[in-house]
């Protein structure tokens, strides 16, 4: 088994620490909106001269690349120096992405999404705050093991009753301490997950009707009710009832997450897990999360 990546390590008490001006820069962030992210350049290894490694953006400019740098939809990552890496994170890609002189130019393609303002613009904005403090980004390819021998609740997904609305979804399933499979049980069914050698994974939901997740010797486990596909809590900064876009999504289960009720913490992280595909910030926040890297009372930091 190989070891987990690590891009960036720091404690844990710096995410509070990064967060602790977030409610001051969320009045900043309503004031505009910028067009989002579709990856960043996790790091940039050998780039001694400026012209080692430039991103050329869709409008025609070129500056050099540097860690943490935000990719856009259209960038092109051009490498020159011999000697020079770049480690790129692009959201719906399963690893992550090298970039060296033998395979450039790298074209970066995926869902940027329009800008936007308001509610969902200050949530957005508070990821960016949480992942790109200089020398603190989240790593984006990392997760750790807990104690071997114990199975504890992971922070984000607590031992209570969870509620998800009907449809088949991919279900990030968490805990702390040693690896584990996962058992989906439903009506004298029972569907086995194998053994991930990390504290989560994902599975499929049934598509409809109550089910059971549990651990081995029922160590640890959740019972989900189904309720209809409309019936899930919206936030108070999402008005109206009409389908929510992308965007609000995540903003939605990113207030799941910190100031929602525990029992739909299974849904805020399936919204995170489906989103990922496509949306760096939910991929960036899935990455996060998974690893233990933050935890709920961090998107909860006040200013000070």
């Amino acid at each position: 088994m190989t070891s987990p990546r690590l891009v960036f390590a720091r404690p844990k008490r710096l995410a509070t620490i990064m967060l602790s001006s977030l409610a001051i820069s969320l009045v900043a962030a309503s004031a505009f909106a910028q067009a989002r992210p579709v990856g960043q350049i996790d790091t940039a290894r050998g780039v001694d001269q400026p012209g080692d490694a430039v991103v050329t953006r869709a409008s025609g400019e070129t500056t050099s690349a540097r860690s943490l740098m935000h990719l856009y939809d259209g960038d092109r990552v051009i490498v020159a120096g011999a000697a020079t890496r770049l480690t790129l994170f692009v959201a719906g890609a399963e690893t992550a992405i090298p970039v060296t002189r033998q395979n450039s130019p790298y074209l970066v393609r995926g869902q940027g999404g329009g800008a936007s303002s308001g509610f969902v613009g200050q949530m957005l904005t508070s990821l960016d705050l949480l992942f790109n403090r200089p020398r603190m980004a989240i790593a984006t390819a990392t997760e750790v093991r807990g104690l071997d021998g114990t199975l504890g609740s992971n922070p984000f997904l607590p031992r209570v009753p969870q509620r998800l609305p009907e449809g088949a979804r991919r279900l990030a399933i968490l805990w702390t301490g040693s690896s584990s499979p996962v058992q989906v049980r439903q009506a004298g069914q029972a569907w086995d997950w194998a053994a991930s050698p990390l504290t989560s994974t994902l599975i499929e939901a049934p598509a409809a009707g109550a089910f059971e997740v549990v651990l081995p010797g029922q160590a640890l486990g959740w019972s989900v009710t189904r309720v209809a596909p409309d019936e899930f809590p919206r936030a108070p900064g999402l008005t109206g009832m009409d389908e929510l876009t992308p965007d609000e999504r995540l903003a939605n289960a990113i207030w799941l997450l910190k100031d929602g009720s525990t029992e739909w913490r299974l849904f805020a992280l399936s919204e995170v897990v489906d989103l990922a595909q496509s949306d760096y910030g939910a991929a960036r926040l899935l990455a996060a999360i998974r690893s233990g890297e933050i935890e709920p009372w961090d998107l909860n930091a006040e200013a000070r």
